[in-house]
């Protein structure tokens, strides 16, 4: 039996230009309806368990999830030792196939 599962949603900040200075933080969306977030300071990533944790979620066979700017989150997350493998969709690819202009 095949079990599908949801992407989940997550939302980087950076200190200063995205992918080449320090996290701010993550946002991870823990409820569609009403709508909730849980934040996760930058300084936990310092902590090797919680990096280990974040590692695993995103590790090939872990959990796939959505984001903006995957690229940018992509190096940030390389620089700390993640290795991102689950990436499902990048919103900001998306926007750019649907309108290229833009």
């Amino acid at each position: 039996m095949l079990i599908a599962r949801r992407s989940l949603a997550l939302a980087p900040a950076w200190e200063g230009s995205p992918g080449r200075s320090s996290l701010a933080g993550l946002a991870f969306v823990t409820s569609v309806e009403p709508g909730e977030a849980a934040w996760v300071p930058g300084e936990v990533l310092d902590d090797d368990r919680a990096r280990a944790a974040l590692a695993a979620l995103v590790a090939p066979g872990g959990r796939p999830f959505d984001t903006h700017g995957a690229k940018a989150l992509d190096r940030g997350l390389l620089g700390l030792g993640i290795d991102v493998g689950t990436l499902d969709i990048d919103t900001e690819v998306a926007c750019y196939l649907l309108d290229p202009a833009e």
